[in-house]
């Protein structure tokens, strides 16, 4: 999962490199795919968002294979505007409450059983067991006997926080977590209201690369976009999605702490020559 996470960098690395070299060429072309986009009716690419979403996240296995997120924000804050396009955005993802309901019914067992044991199964991939037995690993021990305030807080800070993958979130919480129904909605619905100024941030950034990559504004314009963010923006990533951040990758950062000190004593403690206690020393015999 991380090696993909890490080649999805890259990749958006070398385009970036690319827009800027070949600026006018490729700027003609995205000024071109931008205005496609915008004739795209809303009626129609919001429902088909949706058939894809639901194929996505009932099949784990089909949700990294067609990444739609950036996609939508990127139509939505083109189509609606910046501000309207992130609501929008936002307010679609609320069809994670029907996604819970179905994971949970359909992949608990399933789930406990290829993360209990090396079982494979079909449907979900290796990368993607991988990473919810990274969660289970810490986060398991945290939330299942957790009070429900504080379950409520797990939820809201893995929502609004920075380098979560959404998808894996969600069904670790629908099948190995034991939160309650109301916790998880409360919990995720507030964190999607906290969550815009975040998104606000990346649809901002997004804009601005696009226009700046199309010759319609400089690549200054970017950092001066989001210099003009409205107050509550900055204060919103600043106070709750940086918080949340630390907190939730604080614990990551406990459990890769804990990985290297296990992998650390293994290796040494094969270097250790074992001694009989039944060894002594002949000479005075």
């Amino acid at each position: 999962m991380y090696a993909k996470r890490a080649f999805k960098l890259i990749i958006i690395a070398v385009i970036v490199i690319l827009l800027v070299v070949a600026n006018s060429a490729v700027g003609d072309a995205i000024e071109s795919a931008q205005n496609s986009i915008k004739e795209i009716p809303i009626y129609i690419f919001v429902p088909a968002l949706l058939a894809i979403q639901f194929v996505r996240k009932t099949v784990p296995i089909f949700y990294f294979i067609f990444p739609v997120g950036t996609f939508a924000l990127f139509y939505m804050a083109f189509t609606l505007g910046v501000y309207m396009g992130v609501l929008y955005y936002c307010l679609l993802k609320l069809d994670d409450i029907l996604y819970f309901f179905l994971i949970r019914r359909y992949y608990s067992n399933i789930t406990h059983k290829i993360i209990d044991s090396d079982k494979d199964y079909r449907l979900i991939s290796k990368d993607f067991r991988a990473g919810i037995r990274f969660i289970d690993k810490k986060w398991g021990s945290i939330v299942r006997t957790a009070p429900p305030y504080r379950q409520f807080y797990v939820v809201f800070a893995w929502v609004t926080s920075f380098y979560m993958e959404e998808y894996i979130n969600l069904f670790w919480m629908a099948t190995r977590s034991s939160i309650s129904f109301p916790i998880w909605l409360l919990g995720n619905v507030i964190g999607l209201v906290a969550e815009y100024p975040k998104s606000l941030l990346k649809a901002q950034a997004l804009v601005g690369l696009v226009n700046a990559s199309s010759g319609s504004s400089s690549w200054i314009s970017i950092l001066r976009n989001l210099n003009e963010s409205p107050w509550y923006t900055i204060v919103g990533v600043v106070v709750i999605s940086c918080s949340s951040t630390i907190f939730v990758h604080g614990v990551h950062l406990q459990l890769l702490m804990s990985y290297a000190k296990e992998t650390y004593n293994k290796y040494f403690s094969k270097k250790q020559i074992p001694t009989s206690p039944h060894t002594h020393d002949t000479r005075a015999l």
